[in-house]
């Protein structure tokens, strides 16, 4: 299911054993909640000896995941398409893929996307069904093979899976897609319609035995009917909402981290206001990335208005922190590109840009912030540049140092890195200046790392009789 809304955690205390990874580029994390509930099933269904167990329980638990993985790919695939940059979250209801939008989408985007998920597992069940043929198997029998059985139940799964899902029923694809027919200002029909599905999908699957699938239903027709139950409160004025986010702030600034949470997830609730819920949403972000929580902090955001642009720096901190160092880079990147020249926004590029490797660019950029960087942390970058091999822009950053700190090592450094550049008439511009500052020649003259600088006929001028 794409873009779930679903409320942020805020009082995670235990240890996050989600497992992560990135597919065809994209972030992917599987709960624990996932492996648990598909094992319960996968030993419900199965029977047998132990070893029959097992192999049972190891089939359907590999084809669950790349089931689910492909209906998510599907979301993910289309939303990257019109520019989006999504990550799925593997659950125990199924999987949601989720992402910050660039700008609202239109009603024919969301359609496309949300579709996308069943189509690719019909696309799944098709390749499954078409190998089931090929290999001259049938659906069941008591003589299928194993790769009948892994087939079969593929094709079966991703077409009972897919057809679920089309059931207009809020919070599945269907649902999502008829509230995107309906449009804006017709939220309740929507619920309506979706609450008088899914009570009646419930009977019908109660009546054909499939408890799982009348359970689901059920839950989300209940949920449908308390949303249109729930009264609508009196508006709370822009303005005192505003003051309560100024508060919020300045308990955020006097670390009361949870306070300020608690405030900006009032603010959030108490309005449909696009502008006031985007603040709330950074504020509540930030003191939950503040508090150590970047879970939380990404949840709030996920809730945020998908037509206010979020502050790109708070997303990049996120994403470093929950160690999605990529994405970080990327966000940040688009941020610096459209000209955001924050100090802290570029630190923290520098930061995620090293953490990924990237050690040129890392140090291009420190060049760029230069005037504003301890030249400690400069230095990091620049001897982490030329241990890399990022020899000219880890040259250029070391000579920019040696300008600040006359420090000899700063001057070797940078000779270093233009010599093995194979810039011998950077090299031997440091080398003028770096003596007529005062280094030793002698370091020069003895250092094996630039004996080829050493070999150029105008290096003896450089040095100036030294």
């Amino acid at each position: 299911m794409p873009n779930d809304r679903r409320a942020p955690s805020h009082a995670r205390t235990g240890v996050d054993i989600a497992m992560r990874f990135r597919l065809f580029g994209f972030p992917v994390q599987i709960e624990a909640s996932f492996w648990v509930i598909a094992i319960l099933f996968g030993l419900n269904a199965a029977g047998g000896s132990m070893a029959a167990i097992l192999t049972a329980m190891g089939i359907w638990l590999g084809i669950l995941l790349v089931s689910l993985l492909v209906h998510e790919l599907g979301h993910a695939l289309a939303a990257r398409a019109y520019g989006e940059s999504p990550h799925i979250v593997l659950h125990a209801l199924g999987g949601r893929t989720v992402w910050s939008p660039r700008s609202e989408p239109t009603r024919g985007q969301r359609i496309v996307v949300t579709a996308a998920g069943p189509l690719a597992g019909y696309l799944l069940a098709t390749v499954g069904f078409i190998a089931l043929v090929v290999s001259g198997q049938g659906l069941m029998g008591e003589n299928i093979g194993i790769t009948g059985r892994i087939l079969g139940q593929l094709t079966i799964l991703n077409l009972f899976w897919s057809t679920f899902n089309l059931l207009p029923v809020i919070p599945f694809d269907g649902g999502h897609i008829l509230a995107a027919i309906l449009g804006k200002g017709r939220e309740r029909v929507a619920l309506i319609v979706s609450g008088v599905v899914g009570v009646l999908g419930a009977i019908g699957f109660l009546a054909l035995d499939l408890t799982f699938g009348a359970i689901i239903l059920g839950w989300a027709a209940a949920t449908n009917w308390m949303s249109l139950r729930r009264p609508e409160s009196a508006a709370i004025p822009k303005e005192a909402l505003l003051h309560m986010l100024d508060e919020a702030r300045e308990a955020m600034d006097q670390r009361k981290l949870a306070e300020a949470h608690a405030i900006a997830r009032a603010v959030f609730e108490a309005t449909q206001d696009f502008d006031v819920r985007r603040r709330a949403a950074e504020i509540g972000a930030w003191s939950a990335l503040l508090g150590g929580d970047p879970s939380a902090a990404q949840q709030v955001l996920e809730r945020a208005p998908k037509d206010q642009p979020i502050d790109p720096y708070l997303r990049g901190a996120v994403f470093e922190a929950l160690g999605d160092d990529q994405r970080a880079v990327e966000t940040l990147a688009h941020a610096r590109r459209a000209g955001d020249a924050r100090l802290e926004l570029a630190a923290l590029y520098v930061k995620a840009l090293l953490k990924v490797g990237d050690h040129e660019r890392a140090a291009r950029v420190t060049l760029d912030i230069f005037d504003d960087t301890p030249s400690d942390d400069a230095r990091r970058v620049a001897q982490t540049a030329l241990d890399a091999g990022a020899w000219v822009a880890a040259a250029s950053l070391f000579e920019r140092l040696f300008e600040r700190t006359r420090v000899a090592d700063d001057g070797v450094h940078g000779l270093r890195g233009f010599v093995e550049a194979g810039q011998m008439d950077a090299a031997l511009r440091l080398l003028r200046s770096a003596i007529s500052a005062g280094l030793d020649p002698d370091r020069v003259r003895h250092d094996e790392r630039l004996a080829t600088l050493r070999q150029d006929n105008r290096f003896e001028e450089a040095l100036g009789g030294a």
